[in-house]
């Protein structure tokens, strides 16, 4: 996109700021077709004067872009995020996006594997820690990461490991997290939130990931 000075002179001469452009994902003959906006391309690249100037010159903030995903999604610093939420975005943060259409912007942040800070940021301002319609929530990207930080935050918040558990979700997790004690701590989140679960649960992630019954337990 240029220099932050190249583009406040195309703007000064009423370059129309939320112009978006199509480009096409995949083959010419299978591929898809996406709206790119200017704003999310800069947010995206993390240029956070740019973004400023762009706001500053009237960019939709509630636009719709890629993948119907909007300014939020992008965001994966802490000052970009603040600049976002004080510019508006605040109203769509629980705004769904991405693959399937079934992500909020928390979702992107905790897969991008941001900042504690910024993960506390979003829950201030409203961001649901939990996503249901979805496997791969913010408690499941976390352990991906191997984030007990974040893990632990968004319980606090309310966040939760799966709905309606099952034991062969939490040994997939279980295997791609090399770390046993945030393994233990996900058998027990498990089993908090799922009590009913306890022995499919308990069985499943002892047989291979080698948890005892003492050891995944709630003590």
């Amino acid at each position: 996109m240029g220099s932050t000075g190249g583009v406040k002179k195309f703007l000064d001469y009423g370059a129309k700021i939320d112009r978006t452009y199509s480009t096409r994902i995949g083959s010419r003959k299978h591929g898809r077709k996406h709206s790119v906006v200017y704003l999310h391309i800069a947010i995206d690249h993390g240029h956070l004067e740019l973004v400023k100037l762009l706001i500053a010159h009237k960019a939709n903030i509630a636009r719709v872009g890629m993948d119907r995903r909007r300014a939020l999604h992008f965001a994966k610093d802490l000052d970009m995020v603040r600049t976002l939420l004080a510019a508006g975005a605040r109203e769509h943060i629980n705004a769904l996006g991405g693959s399937g259409g079934s992500h909020p912007p928390l979702d992107a942040m905790v897969n991008a594997n941001v900042s504690l800070e910024v993960v506390r940021l979003v829950l201030d301002n409203g961001a649901a820690p939990y996503n249901p319609r979805s496997f791969m929530n913010p408690v499941i990207a976390a352990m991906m990461h191997e984030r007990a930080d974040v893990v632990d935050l968004l319980v606090q918040y309310g966040g939760k490991a799966i709905k309606g558990f099952r034991p062969l979700s939490a040994i997939g997790v279980a295997l791609h997290v090399p770390d046993p004690v945030l393994n233990t701590k996900f058998a027990r989140l498990c089993l908090l939130q799922n009590p009913t679960s306890f022995y499919d649960v308990t069985v499943a992630l002892h047989s291979q990931v080698g948890l005892s019954w003492k050891d995944s337990g709630d003590s």
